[in-house]
C-alpha cells in the first residue's frame, strides 16, 4: 500500500509540522477566520483538507485595508455565531 504525501487530510499535529507553525498559531488563525477551518470525520476528529491549506499558503498576502476590515468582520461573525 502506498500513501500519498502530504496526506490529503491532516490532523493538527501533522498540519503544524507541514506548514512550520505551532498548533496554537493555527488554532488562533482558524478562530480569526483567516485560515482554512478543519472538518470533522465520522469519529469526531478534526482534519484539515491539505488542498485548502495549500491554496491558503499560495495566496498572495494582500494587506489592503479593505481586505483587513473584511477579515476582521468575518472573524467577528464566526466567533459570535460559533
Amino acid at each position: 500500500m502506498t500513501l500519498s504525501y502530504p496526506p490529503p487530510f491532516q490532523d493538527l499535529k501533522t498540519l503544524a509540522a507541514h506548514v512550520s507553525m505551532s498548533e496554537h498559531t493555527i488554532e488562533n488563525l482558524v478562530k480569526q477566520g483567516t485560515f482554512p477551518a478543519p472538518r470533522k470525520n465520522k469519529c469526531g476528529k478534526r482534519l484539515w483538507v491539505w488542498k485548502e491549506v495549500e491554496a491558503w499558503l499560495a495566496a498572495p498576502d494582500d494587506d489592503a485595508p479593505a481586505n483587513e476590515l473584511d477579515r476582521i468582520r468575518e472573524a467577528t461573525r464566526r466567533l459570535s455565531h460559533g
